[in-house]
């Protein structure tokens, strides 16, 4: 009896490699048949015959491919590792600046205006009836007009859309002229 060991025929490829299948080739990296599969999808393996595998040049594909993610340099892993990082970092970015009270939530900012105008609103029609207490002589009937132009000009701002379709608000906010205070011509003046 041979004491010699035995091992399992391997093939010689063309540049002098082992040839190995794919199940000896997932014992040598200590991963799965499905990741050597994975893999030769990916490019990392190749195979030099049918099932069949260049141990040597495989394995160093393997590690260099390793030794890429590791580094964070491989293909589509670095690039998403590459975005991670830009987005902590955004996120990093944006709670430094809230604690420094530079940025606030859009709902604390809803919530301050909202406040805010609700406080001019009320101010707003109150105002009739703080006017007949220090001017005695607006009769009941001023008071209503006022009550009603106030009323009117808090709806007209209740009904204002401060987002156009373009997403611009419109700025020229002057009122437009009322009959009462739209400059005469010139020539109507010197007529009279």
């Amino acid at each position: 009896m041979d004491n010699k060991e035995k091992s399992p025929s391997r093939s010689l490829t063309t540049d002098g490699d082992y040839g190995v299948n794919a199940v000896e080739l997932a014992v040598w990296c200590d991963i799965t048949v499905k990741t050597v599969n994975e893999y030769v999808h990916k490019g990392i393996f190749n195979r030099v015959g049918p099932n069949l595998f260049a141990l040597r040049a495989n394995v160093i594909s393997y590690l260099r491919s390793l030794r890429r993610s590791a580094s964070g340099r491989s293909g589509e892993s670095g690039v998403e590792r590459g975005k991670l990082l830009a987005a902590q970092a955004r996120i990093a970015e944006i709670k430094e600046a809230q604690m420094r009270g530079e940025r606030v939530h859009k709902e604390d900012v809803i919530a301050e205006w909202s406040n805010v105008i609700r406080q001019i609103r009320s101010r707003m029609l109150a105002l009739p009836s703080r006017l007949g207490g220090r001017l005695p002589h607006l009769t009941p009937a001023d008071r209503a007009e006022i009550d009603a132009e106030i009323r009117a000009i808090l709806t007209e701002l209740g009904d204002y859309n401060s987002f156009a379709d373009d997403g611009y608000v419109p700025v020229d906010l002057r009122p437009a002229p009322t009959p009462a205070t739209e400059p005469m011509d010139r020539d109507d003046d010197q007529a009279a």
